[in-house]
């Protein structure tokens, strides 16, 4: 796993949820709510807006985001 800083500028190659509360809260509900796409440049602080994004709709109260580059 490497640091946000590490990955700054690459591309991103996909985006991925992993939900693992409430079966009502549909995958696209999640992505709809970050602004982080594929085929973007990986800026850390758009992670960080993402996260706070999450956390404020009140669907998540707990965000993990992992990087790896290849």
């Amino acid at each position: 796993m490497m640091a946000a800083k590490d990955l700054s500028g690459k591309e991103i190659l996909s985006v991925k949820v992993l939900y693992t509360g409430a079966k009502t809260v549909d995958e696209e509900v999640i992505l709809d709510l970050m602004s982080v796409r594929a085929k973007q440049k990986f800026q850390a602080d758009n992670l960080t807006l993402d996260i706070h994004s999450l956390v404020d709709s009140g669907l998540v109260d707990d965000v993990l985001m992992y990087g790896e580059e290849r």
